[in-house]
């Protein structure tokens, strides 16, 4: 099971899931260009802004002061945080 940890180090939060041990090199993909440009909007993309329909919800959301969202977290669907944090 999926546990909270505080890593002292470097002061943050981390999730320590011992059942997923898959390493990330076994995801390893050719490495992406990396730009600063906003990537482009895409009608069937759940995580672009106006698609909130294609999402579960979401647990946290951080807007700008038009009540635009900026970060949307949604539920999680693998089990690794099993807690609901309110």
């Amino acid at each position: 099971m999926s546990e909270l940890r505080f890593n002292v180090a470097t002061g943050e939060w981390v999730v320590f899931a011992p059942e997923r041990s898959r390493r990330p090199e076994d995801f390893q993909r050719e490495n992406p260009k990396w730009t600063h440009e906003r990537a482009t909007w895409r009608g069937q993309c759940p995580f672009c802004p106006g698609n909130d329909g294609r999402t579960p919800g979401e647990t946290l959301c951080l807007r700008d002061e038009d009540s635009n969202w900026m970060v949307r977290s949604p539920p999680c669907q693998d089990g690794v945080c099993p807690v609901c944090i309110s």
